[in-house]
């Protein structure tokens, strides 16, 4: 049986899937469009301030609300408060060269898309120097005056370094919502063998987990998370991967993304014991033209193809999302069928009152909903419940 046949045989047991979130047959449009495609929203973060002072403010409440760590961000208000000065050029040349280097317009809209990458290049760069005695990484060991005195030894140096990488905060531990959706969904067979394509893989962490389920699951449970997935995966197989991002950074620069010491050390010893994924520069308008994408699925035909993203959508304008989205089910269509997950920021997506959180469902090739969706929290996603 064809996949393209057993797909459309298993779509009527989806009724039984719960809320169905904005699917449709044409390119799903977001419930709530991102800070950056709305125009009325008046935000100039090259040139005004207060614009930048209020984006932290958002980062952090978000932060906090999820039970992450907040603190580098706090730090840089301050600093913006006491010395615009010092900080704003930083902001206004990072953002110009963003849109030169990666054609990401960082001038009105994500708050994370802003100040994620300014901070690791600030934290990336002191441990490069040898700018402290102890870990430059942790927010233990930054004040005021050390942020001062780094954002005015090396301005230029962190620009360099933010607006050549995005925000890369790709873990591991993401995965696991991943597989518990797959797990709920009817399309998925027992023992079922995957060719996964991440949109916006950085480093590429979470293939990294999705290649070998079985072992990710027993890694997580001896790190104290919850194990309740993978029960459709066939541990004795390793499921095919393959990323893609407007760049690939280095190691430091994926430790550095991460805020939590505790976590950054767990994903430090991650990246020590699992195979580590390719991921590729390719342009995600057009996953559909690119034949190292057609040849990725056809090298294991009989796999099922997934594309998702997590944590990528909230960084495109509108019409830039559903472009994506439509090439990513143009790709699927293309292989007789697949599954497209999007986990993307809650307030994005329909619920404009969390400052955190992150909604995650399953679509088929044609954009019906084909899973559960779930809120999930923590940096981690590994808490969540099913809306």
């Amino acid at each position: 049986m064809t996949k393209e046949l057993l797909l459309t045989n298993q779509l009527n047991e989806s009724s039984r899937l719960g809320p169905v979130m904005n699917c449709s047959t044409e390119v799903a449009q977001p419930l709530v469009a991102s800070e950056g495609s709305l125009p009325n929203l008046g935000r100039d973060y090259m040139n005004s301030a207060s614009d930048v002072a209020q984006a932290i403010e958002r980062l952090v409440a978000g932060l906090k609300e999820d039970g992450d760590e907040y603190r580098m961000f706090a730090l840089l208000g301050a600093v913006l408060q006491k010395q615009p000065e010092i900080v704003m050029p930083i902001i206004r040349n990072s953002i110009v060269l963003a849109q030169e280097r990666l054609g990401q317009n960082r001038g009105s809209g994500s708050s994370a898309t802003l100040l994620y990458p300014i901070d690791a290049a600030v934290r990336t760069l002191a441990q490069r120097t040898q700018f402290m005695l102890v870990d430059s990484l942790s927010a233990d060991n930054w004040d005021e005056t050390k942020l001062v005195e780094m954002m005015k030894r090396f301005p230029e140096e962190i620009v360099e370094l933010a607006g050549s990488n995005t925000t890369s905060k790709n873990l591991p531990q993401r995965a696991a919502h991943l597989l518990w959706l797959l797990d709920q969904c009817p399309l998925v067979q027992p023992n079922q063998q995957f060719s996964f394509l991440e949109i916006g893989a950085s480093g590429g962490l979470i293939l990294d987990a999705l290649q070998q389920p079985i072992k990710f699951k027993n890694w997580m449970s001896e790190q104290g998370y919850r194990s309740d997935y993978a029960s459709k995966s066939d541990g004795s197989r390793v499921n095919q991967t393959l990323g893609i991002d407007l760049v690939k950074p280095e190691l430091d620069w994926l430790q550095a993304v991460i805020l939590e010491d505790g976590l950054r050390n767990e994903t430090t010893e991650f990246i020590g014991e699992f195979a580590r994924s390719e991921v590729i520069t390719a342009d995600a308008t057009a996953l559909s033209q690119d034949e190292r994408l057609q040849q990725f699925f056809a090298q294991k035909g009989n796999n099922l193809p997934v594309i998702f993203s997590c944590f990528v959508f909230y960084q495109l304008d509108e019409p830039t999302r559903a472009a994506v989205t439509q090439q990513a089910r143009e790709l699927l269509r293309s292989q007789g069928g697949g599954l497209f997950i999007v986990s993307d920021i809650a307030k994005y997506r329909g619920y404009p009152d969390k400052a955190g959180g992150c909604v995650s469902w399953i679509e088929d090739q044609d954009g019906n909903q084909v899973s559960p969706a779930i809120m999930a929290t923590k940096s981690t996603l590994t808490e969540w419940e099913v809306l």
